[in-house]
C-alpha cells in the first residue's frame, strides 16, 4: 500500500487525544443528527436537479438558508462552504465593492487583508485602546474620530469577539457607522454560537450589524469550512451569491453544506447545550481559581466590569507559563486551542462531557503546581507602521527576501502572522521599523520586502 502520512497523522492524533479545547466546535463528537455523516463518501454528491445549487438555489438548500434566516432573525442567511475567508470576500465586496476606503480593526484575521488585495480597497486602521489582548477595547469614540477624518470610507470591518474572548459593543459602533453613512461589517468567526446565548441578543446580528461572518465550525458542531454570512444590508440571496461565486469553488462541498443545515437544527433543538457547557465552565472556573489560585481571563460570564466577554471561551492568565503549560498538557492528550506568552485559551464544544473537562482541568492544576513561579507579565501593545503602498499593489509586485535584521527602512512584502491567531503584526505595503526588528529578530529570519513598486 502506498504511503499515507496526511492519513496516518490524523489516526495517530485521534488515538493520542483524550480531550480536545480546539476547534472545529464537534470537538471530535457526533451528535445524533450528524451520525449520518460519519461515512461522508455517500453524502458527496455534485449539483444536479435532484441536489440543487448553492450559487443559484430552488429546493433543499434554498429551504435550509431561509431556515437559517429564520433562527438568526437576519434579512439574509446562506451557507458558504469556503470558510469564513470566503464570507468575508463576499461580504467586503457587498459592503465596499472595489477600490473603496475602509475603516478596519487592526486585529482583524489575515483573510481580511486578503480580501483588500484582492478588491484594490484601501484601509484605515482603527486600533483598539489596551495593552492586553483580553481586556482591549474598540471603542465607538475611536471610530467616531477615524470615520471623521476619512468621510470616502464607506464600510467598517471589525473583529468581534476576538481569539481571547472579547466583544466589542457592537450596537455602539454600528451606531457611529450608520450616522456616517457607512455598513458596518463583522467577523464574528469564533462568535456563531452567541445566537444560543442570552436569548440570541449576543449576536452581532441582533445588534445592529449590517454583514457578519459566522464561522460555524468553530464553535458549532460543523464541519471546518462550514460558515454563514447573515446581512441586514439592502441586499438579496441572489447578490449575495453572484458576489461569492467571485471567489469560491464552483464545486462547494455538499457535506459541509449538510453540516450547516444540521448545527443550524442543533442550535434551534438544544440551545440549553450552550447554557449547560457555560455552566461546566463556571464551575471548572471556581475550581481552578478556588483549589489552584489560578486566573481566569474570560470563562463563564458575559462581561466583568467593563469588559464584554465570549461567555463559552476559556482563557487563563499564567504569565510567562502557558506555553510550557500548552505543551506538557499537549503530551497528556489534552489539547487546547493555543498559547502565547502568559495566556492559555480553550475552545470547549457543546458536545464536550462534564468528565472530560474535569480531567482537563486536573490536568491543568497538576502541570502547573509544577511550574516555577509567575513571571509578570509582558505588554503586548499593537505596533503601528506607515502605509506606503496599497495591499493590492504591495501583495503584486516584485519581492525580494532579505534578512529581517537587515529591514530597517525597508516595504514589507509578505504579513508577520503568529498562527494562531492569524492577526498580522505587519502587513504588506508598511514600513518596517526597529520596533518590529527588536520584537521579532529572534523568531524571525527573513521577510520579503517589495524590490521593485
Amino acid at each position: 500500500m502506498s504511503k499515507t502520512p496526511l492519513y496516518d497523522l490524523l489516526v495517530d492524533y485521534t488515538k493520542k487525544t483524550s480531550v480536545r479545547l480546539h476547534m472545529p466546535g464537534h470537538g471530535g463528537q457526533l451528535h445524533e443528527a450528524m451520525k449520518v455523516l460519519s461515512t461522508i463518501t455517500p453524502f458527496d454528491v455534485t449539483e444536479l436537479p435532484a441536489t440543487d445549487n448553492l450559487y443559484a438555489p430552488g429546493g433543499p438548500i434554498a429551504e435550509a438558508e431561509e431556515l437559517a434566516r429564520e433562527l438568526f432573525g437576519s434579512r439574509v442567511s446562506v451557507f458558504c462552504a469556503g470558510g469564513a475567508t470566503l464570507a468575508l470576500q463576499t461580504a467586503l465586496l457587498l459592503a465596499g465593492g472595489e477600490g473603496a476606503a475602509l475603516l478596519v480593526d487592526r486585529r482583524c484575521h489575515q483573510s481580511v487583508f486578503h480580501a483588500m488585495a484582492l478588491l484594490d480597497q484601501h484601509p484605515h486602521w482603527l486600533y483598539p485602546e489596551g495593552d492586553d489582548p483580553c481586556a482591549q477595547v474598540l471603542s465607538a469614540q475611536a471610530l467616531e474620530s477615524l470615520a471623521a477624518a476619512h468621510p470616502e470610507a464607506s464600510a467598517v470591518v471589525v473583529t468581534s469577539p476576538t481569539y481571547y474572548g472579547v466583544r466589542s459593543d457592537i450596537a455602539a459602533l454600528a451606531d457611529v457607522a450608520h450616522r456616517h453613512g457607512m455598513a458596518l461589517v463583522v467577523d464574528n468567526a469564533h462568535g456563531s454560537h452567541l445566537i444560543a446565548l442570552g436569548g440570541g441578543e449576543l449576536h452581532p446580528i441582533r445588534q445592529g450589524a449590517d454583514y457578519v461572518i459566522d464561522s460555524a465550525h468553530k464553535t458549532l458542531p460543523a464541519l471546518t469550512g462550514a460558515a454563514y454570512l447573515h446581512a441586514n444590508a439592502p441586499c438579496t440571496p441572489q447578490s449575495c451569491k453572484a458576489a461569492m461565486a467571485l471567489f469560491g469553488s464552483t464545486s462547494p462541498s455538499f457535506p459541509i453544506l449538510a453540516s450547516l443545515d444540521l448545527a443550524r437544527a442543533f442550535l434551534a433543538d438544544r440551545p440549553q447545550a450552550f447554557e449547560r457547557l457555560r455552566g461546566l465552565i463556571l464551575d471548572l472556573r471556581e475550581l481552578l481559581e478556588c483549589a489552584a489560585g489560578l486566573c481566569f481571563d474570560c470563562g463563564g460570564y458575559e462581561s466583568e466590569g467593563a469588559r464584554l466577554l465570549d461567555p463559552l471561551r476559556m482563557v487563563l492568565r499564567l504569565p510567562g507559563r502557558a506555553k510550557e503549560l500548552f505543551s506538557e498538557l499537549s503530551r497528556r492528550g489534552i489539547r487546547f486551542e493555543m498559547a502565547d506568552r502568559d495566556h492559555l485559551v480553550g475552545i470547549p464544544s457543546a458536545l464536550l462531557e462534564e468528565d472530560a473537562l474535569l480531567t482537563a482541568g486536573r490536568a491543568v492544576m497538576e502541570v502547573a503546581a509544577k511550574l516555577p513561579a509567575t513571571a509578570d507579565s509582558v505588554s503586548s501593545s499593537m505596533l503601528q507602521f506607515e502605509t506606503i503602498y496599497s495591499p493590492r499593489k504591495a501583495v503584486f509586485c516584485a519581492k525580494k527576501v532579505v534578512q529581517l535584521s537587515q529591514s530597517e527602512g525597508l516595504i514589507a512584502a509578505q504579513m508577520l502572522t503568529p498562527y494562531p491567531p492569524g492577526v498580522p503584526v505587519i502587513c504588506p505595503g508598511e514600513r518596517i521599523t526597529g520596533d518590529l526588528i527588536r520584537a521579532y529578530g529572534d523568531t524571525v529570519g527573513t521577510i520579503e520586502v517589495i524590490s521593485q513598486p
